[in-house]
C-alpha cells in the first residue's frame, strides 16, 4: 500500500504546499518526526502508515536539504 503526504513548509504562519509525495510500504509515523519538522518549520501531513525510522531519513536525506 502506498502512502501519500503533503510536505508543507510554513513561514510567518503562512503555510504553503511545497510537494506532495507517495512512497511505498511505509507504516506508521510517530512524534519524533513531527517535533523534528516542526523545529525546521516543515509540516507533513494526510501520513498514513509509515515506519518511523524509514520516514524520517528520507524527510531527512532528501526534503530537508532541499527546503531549508
Amino acid at each position: 500500500m502506498a502512502t501519500e503526504a503533503m510536505v508543507l513548509s510554513r513561514r510567518h504562519n503562512v503555510y504553503k504546499i511545497v510537494r506532495c509525495i507517495t512512497f511505498g510500504s511505509i507504516d506508521k509515523c510517530n512524534n519524533s518526526v513531527w517535533h523534528s519538522l516542526v523545529k525546521h518549520n516543515i509540516y507533513i501531513c494526510s501520513i498514513d502508515k509509515g515506519i518511523n525510522s524509514v520516514w524520517h531519513s528520507l524527510v531527512k536525506s532528501i526534503y530537508m536539504k532541499q527546503l531549508i
